[in-house]
């Protein structure tokens, strides 16, 4: 049901998970910066947090995913593939309200949130915190249980 990725693995690369139906979490993936083709192919995640520091993802990184309700991108992702979520018809993004992921969800008619992360990312703002740390990250992904984050704490 869940794996420990290598913490220095930039790149989960093709069809690395492809049908493993059980798969539902995975940890450690901090440092990856593309999730290529088919990687989470027909696994079993309900909710799937991008890293932080992922910027794109790939043709049918996510596709078969009947499982899959909640996508949580952050600011950094700059491209995500027409397909990556074919077939995968329950996805919805929980993305930045002005971010390109966003108008890229409204193209492709994929049902969107922006509460939760958004909520996030205001009151980081608003605290003047520095974002170069990756607490702030490793907090939200503690907090991804639907939960309404508030009281954002940390370094100023």
């Amino acid at each position: 049901e869940s794996v420990k990725w290598s913490k220095s693995a930039t790149t989960i690369f093709d069809s690395t998970f492809y049908g493993c139906q059980n798969l539902k979490w995975i940890s450690n993936i901090e440092s990856v910066k593309s999730i290529n083709a088919r990687a989470f192919c027909n696994t079993g995640f309900t909710t799937f947090v991008v890293p932080a520091k992922c910027i794109n993802i790939e043709a049918n990184a996510f596709s078969q995913c009947d499982n899959l309700k909640v996508f949580k991108v952050g600011p950094s992702v700059d491209f995500i593939n027409q397909s990556a979520f074919h077939f995968s018809p329950n996805v919805s993004l929980d993305c930045c309200k002005n971010s390109k992921i966003k108008q890229w969800a409204i193209d492709h008619e994929l049902p969107i949130y922006e509460t939760q992360i958004d909520t996030f990312l205001n009151d980081i703002e608003s605290k003047s915190i520095n974002k170069e740390k990756d607490w702030w990250w490793n907090a939200f992904l503690n907090n991804i249980s639907g939960k309404n984050i508030t009281n954002v704490k940390g370094d100023e």
